[in-house]
């Protein structure tokens, strides 16, 4: 295979979010005037509502890459950093990145110049500072990425950690995965791994800005499922949801092989509130600066707790949720739950997404999240794998 046909098969990412957009339109070869009427009648209503709830300003989408520098890695474990990187110059594309950390869920494409392969990667929210202008400033200015390196030796995370500081990373974006509706007043995030950073812009989209009487009307609870405790290390559970330790029909230690190689040896990690990483230190600081709405749990391998269908019908009765129950006018559009992750814990969580015509769709709900949902209760809940 060329170079060039390598390169532009690797570009999946850019198409997921048309492939699995909320409505698509299709018309007849020749329709009749009537049906014609109908039809456009139909469809301006059906981009009405759609736009009601979806209504945001879209970033311009860039085809050319552009020349970052490598600023820092930060070291948050044994196999990831937090990368952070500015634009060579300094006003490139800084209004279509303001306008994506509004919107939801969004990520740029790394190119790998040696090999011409791309990796979409998810940046992080800029830490909450006390002066909200100085936030927002450190966004427009610089992009932070959480990154592991991939221990089956993927070319583009070994590309990343072997570059030396001051080098020229180059990036296209940003790109919309997942618009957070405004509608969407209860939202229960399921992460595994470094799928922890769209759960973290979630956070960043739903309540910044927001005044505290409109922050009290939302909620955001967090599970962040691990391997290793290193991966999260200082992170302590909220008392609402008690992480799971007893083994469920289909579960067992090895769940979270779902995430790649691990050491053979496990040992029952101490948590230490005084030394937190990064990311944890991160989410703690979301958790104080919106008046307690945000809620993480953490799941750990190693520590035998797991995210189990009663984790997930706990989480979602906490938001909100009822089960069997059915009421348009207080819960139709108010939950959402998203998944983020490694293929294997999406699929474990919410069924697998799938790939039809070339493209990466949402595939059918499946998965522990199936179990708890149950039949006839889909549509109380919206459900979107990242």
């Amino acid at each position: 295979m060329s170079s060039n046909a390598l390169f532009q098969k690797s570009q999946y990412s850019i198409r997921r979010l048309s492939a699995s957009s909320p409505a698509t339109f299709q018309k007849s070869a020749e329709p009749k005037k009537w049906h014609l009427y109908l039809a456009i009648g139909i469809v301006g209503l059906s981009i009405g509502s759609w736009y009601r709830t979806f209504s945001y300003e879209r970033p311009v989408k860039h085809s050319a890459f552009v020349a970052f520098e490598l600023l820092a890695k930060e070291p948050v474990s044994s196999t990831a950093s937090i990368f952070t990187i500015k634009p060579k110059d300094s006003l490139v594309f800084a209004d279509e990145y303001a306008k994506a950390w509004k919107i939801g869920v969004w990520n740029v494409l790394f190119k790998q110049p040696q090999i011409q392969i791309v990796r979409a990667y998810t940046p992080l929210p800029a830490v909450e500072a006390t002066d909200s202008l100085v936030a927002e400033k450190d966004e427009l200015e610089t992009l932070r990425f959480l990154i592991r390196r991939d221990a089956r030796g993927g070319e583009m995370s070994t590309y990343l950690h072997r570059l030396p500081i001051g080098s020229t990373i180059e990036l296209r974006g940003p790109n919309i995965e997942y618009p957070i509706p405004d509608t969407a007043k209860n939202v229960v995030f399921v992460a595994g791994g470094t799928g922890i950073a769209p759960a973290m812009q979630i956070a960043h989209a739903m309540f910044d800005g927001l005044s505290d009487r409109q922050k009290n009307e939302k909620t955001l609870h967090i599970l962040w499922g691990n391997r290793t405790r290193e991966d999260c290390k200082g992170g302590v559970s909220d008392n609402e949801i008690v992480p799971s330790r007893a083994t469920e029909a289909g579960i067992s230690s090895g769940v979270w092989k779902l995430f790649g190689p691990r050491a053979e040896t496990q040992s029952e990690t101490k948590v230490d509130e005084l030394e937190q990483n990064a990311i944890v230190k991160q989410l703690q600081t979301l958790k104080t600066a919106h008046n307690g709405r945000i809620k993480v749990f953490y799941f750990v391998d190693e520590e035998k707790s797991y995210i189990t269908s009663n984790t997930l019908r706990d989480a979602l009765v906490s938001s909100g949720w009822m089960p069997a129950v059915h009421n348009s006018e207080t819960s139709l559009d108010q939950t959402h739950v998203v998944i983020s992750g490694p293929p294997g814990f999406i699929t474990y969580i919410a069924g697998p997404k799938v790939w039809h015509n070339g493209d990466e769709k949402q595939g059918p709900l499946g998965g522990r999240l199936a179990q708890v949902l149950g039949k006839g209760n889909h549509d109380d809940v919206k459900v979107w794998k990242v």
